[in-house]
Order: structure tokens, then sequence, then C-alpha cells
């Protein structure tokens, strides 16, 4: 006995209220008895975390220690829906005491699912199963639920994080000591978006002031006042000069750095990012700004959670890297921009996954920006 389930027009990838279709196919070798053959779809985000254990304080107030460390997993079932496909209210085979008998061949036996929009996360109780007298109990979940739109699917970090999707059929047989028959067929989901807000002209930003050191001083063209005698009162000491420097220096340049992007921020696989990277003078210094170095990192984070243990890991996708620019930025009322031109044609990859939360499993962006600023007079620079 065989079981194998086979999908009509399989996809590369499967989305939001996309029909799953197809059947399961049943092949017999000899005459064999069925109660029933279930279809089920199926979603689970399982994680996987090693570290210390989680021990109460006992009664002399210390934290008993353990030299083993422990390995906790947590799983909850994002998406589950069950179909019997046999037996059906026009099953025409013989049957006996709920049993149906069936002869050597194939079998088939179609379904049809559609994949919902938010996750069905329910409480998954642990299964306890005895082996050998000892009870083996299965990856249990905890109480943390949340509602949220399906996540996509996700292999990562050397199995600490698994998100999947499955369609798995079985068969179902009466005597305790024969075997059910299981077969599963994966397939990638990746959800679709949600609905967007109205465009509106608010921005989110992140802003930071930076002063530079104050080592510009006033050009050799500028004269240090004229030295004027001093008259020397009654009983005082002989006449000394003003003290006056040939030169002063200047204030130190005080700028404040922002990078914007529209509110709520998204961004889009295929499109540029929509960011603006203002300067500001915070001061009435003279000297002109020069843009040395940019760079634009997307980095993804990705916390993972398996009951007391928590993991954070991250990764980076450079969009843009530049140096040695030499690009004096143009001020319009203590304001200065840097030309978009530099990143505004580079498309995000298409393989960035999107952003999510779920009970265990939570993955945002951040857009990294860091540039290189140099300032000086027109014809000096620092």
């Amino acid at each position: 006995m065989s079981i194998r389930i086979q999908l009509q027009d399989a996809r590369s990838v499967y989305t939001n209220l996309d029909f799953i279709r197809g059947k399961a196919i049943l092949s017999l070798k000899r005459d064999e008895e069925i109660t029933a053959v279930n279809v089920k779809l199926e979603g689970e985000s399982s994680s996987r975390l090693e570290g210390e254990p989680e021990i109460p304080y006992g009664f002399s107030g210390m934290r008993r220690r353990r030299e083993e460390a422990v390995i906790e997993t947590e799983v909850h079932k994002v998406l589950y829906k069950a179909i019997t496909v046999f037996p059906t209210p026009k099953s025409q085979l013989a049957q006996r005491n709920g049993v149906f008998a069936f002869q050597p061949g194939q079998h088939e036996f179609p379904f049809e699912f559609k994949l919902p929009f938010n996750n069905s996360c329910d409480v998954f109780r642990p299964v306890v199963l005895t082996i050998g007298g000892r009870p083996m109990q299965a990856p249990a979940t905890t109480d943390r639920h949340i509602k949220r739109a399906l996540p996509p699917t996700l292999h990562a970090f050397e199995d600490q994080a698994d998100i999947r999707y499955y369609v798995k059929a079985t068969v179902v047989r009466q005597a305790f000591y024969k075997e059910n028959f299981r077969t599963e067929s994966h397939f990638p989901f990746f959800p679709i978006e949600p609905p967007r807000p109205p465009p509106n002209r608010m921005e989110t930003y992140a802003r930071r002031q930076h002063q530079f050191t104050p080592t510009l001083e006033l050009s050799a063209t500028a004269k240090s006042p004229s030295k004027s005698p001093t008259i020397p009162r009654k009983g005082s000491g002989p006449a000394s000069p003003s003290n006056t420097s040939p030169s002063s220096p200047l204030a130190p340049l005080h700028i404040c750095i922002e990078s914007r992007l529209p509110d709520p921020a998204i961004i889009t696989c295929n499109e540029p990012i929509p960011l603006r990277i203002l300067i500001t003078k915070l001061n009435d210094s003279p000297a002109t700004v020069y843009l040395q170095s940019l760079q634009i990192e997307l980095l993804a984070t990705t916390l993972v959670r398996a009951h007391h243990l928590r993991r954070e890991n991250s990764t980076s996708t450079v969009l843009i890297s530049k140096s040695n620019m030499r690009i004096r930025l143009s001020e319009k009322d203590k304001v200065m921009e840097i030309d978009k031109a530099w990143w505004n044609r580079i498309p995000l990859p298409n393989t960035v996954a999107p952003s999510f939360e779920i009970c265990n499993i939570t993955r945002s962006y951040h857009v990294l920006v860091q540039i290189g600023l140099t300032h000086g007079l027109e014809d000096r620079k620092f």
C-alpha cells in the first residue's frame, strides 16, 4: 500500500486566497480494508533554541546549577484545515461496521482548499507517547498566540526557525496493529501585501546631530584689528598694548542629519527605497559641507523565541556603497539634501522576504544610512 499527493496546476509559490487543488492517489497491491481517507492543509511554525535551563529558586534562595544545556522547542499550528475525502455520501463501496473493502489498483480522491489570509493558531496540546515504557512528549506551545496574517515560508539560522506549509493525506485503518499510511506534499507560501493606507505627506525620520572639531580659522584675507596705545592712569604701571591675535577661530560647524521615509514606512521588492537624506546647519558657520562617502543597508532582524529562550539574528543587504565622492552639497536656507539619484535607480532585491509577526518568530527591517562628511571654506577642506 502507498499513497501520494498530486497537486493540480502546481505553482512555484502560493499566496493568500489561492486555491490548492489536487488528488490523493492510493495504490493497492492486494485487498485492503480502510476506514477513511483524510486530507489536511497545515502550516507549522517551529523554533528550536539551545541555552541554559530555567530552574526556579530553591528554598535556600540560591539558584540551582546545571552543567548541561537544554534544547527548547516550540511549535505553533498557524494553519489547519481538514476534510474527509472518503467516505463521502456518494460512496458505493460495500462496508461492514464502518470498514470499506478496497480492491487492488489505483484509487483517486480529489480535494480542494482555499488559503486564508490570517493564521488560525490554536492551543496545540502536547501528545504524550509511550515508547519502550518511557514517556515521550511532543514539543508543546505556550499560551502566547497572535492573530496576524500568515507568515511566509522560512528555513533559516541552522534550523533555529522553520515555517513550512504542506498538504497531508492519511489512510486510516481500523485494526490497532495496522499502521496508518501518511504522505506530505510541501509547497512554498508567500503572503500578499495588506491594503495600504491612502497616501499622505507625513514622513517618519531618524535624526542625529553632530558638531565638527573647531579647526577652521578666518581666511588669510581677514585682517586683525589695529593696535591702539593705552593711556596710563595715574599710579599705574607702564602702558601695554591691547591683547589681540592675528586671527580668530570660527564657531565649530554644528549640523543635524535626517533620514526620512514615507509614513507608514513601507518598502517593496523590485522598487527603490523612497528615502530622503537631509543635512541642516544649526549655526551660522560659513563652512561648506562636502559628501565624502555614502552607504545604505537594509538590516533584517529575526527574533526567535522558544519558551524562556530568546535569540536575535541579523542579516544585511547592501544597496549602495560609495567612497571618495568629494561632492559639494548645495545649501538653501541652511538645508542641504543629498541627491536621490544615487539610490533611486537601485531596486530592492526580490529575494527579500516580507516582515511578519507570529507567535514564536518575528521579522522586522531597518534602513541603515552611513554618510561621511567633510567641511571647509571654499578654498580649503578638512
